[in-house]
């Protein structure tokens, strides 16, 4: 027997006497699309929900204490802009901070995925169906 049918052999033994017969290989392909989907859903977790102001402006819903601890200080815009934040924390933050979605829509760091969404969004308010 050569050592490739050898190896077949624990393989084939292992994976019936000592998984309960879960075919390991399929299993693990099976939790890497779980995996994906979970990634994908967190980032559909990451769209901040839309309300209008009291000026009439569509923006995103801020997190009070966000706005507080951006408002309190030591850091402003300028200095957390100067960071190293991945684009999907800014894109986040722009949010919980209560970015107009216009305003949003216009900065550098925000996708097309997440512009399209809450213009979409913001579009669907337009036309009366209240906050989104």
């Amino acid at each position: 027997m050569s050592i490739d049918q050898h190896d077949e052999r624990a393989r084939e033994f292992y994976l019936q006497h000592c998984t309960g017969g879960v075919n390991v290989t399929a299993l693990a392909a099976e939790f890497r699309a779980v995996a994906q989907e979970q990634r994908e859903a967190d980032a559909r977790l990451r769209i901040q929900p839309l309300h209008v102001d009291d000026q009439g402006f569509i923006r995103c819903v801020e997190n009070k204490i966000v706005r507080f601890l951006l408002d309190a200080g030591p850091f402003d815009l300028n200095k957390l802009g100067m960071m190293p934040f991945s684009r999907e924390d800014r894109e986040q933050f722009a949010q919980l901070i209560g970015y107009s979605v216009n305003g949003l829509c216009e900065l550098s760091y925000v996708s097309d995925e997440l512009a399209d969404e809450q213009c979409n969004r913001a579009a669907a308010i337009r036309k009366g169906r209240g906050d989104v």
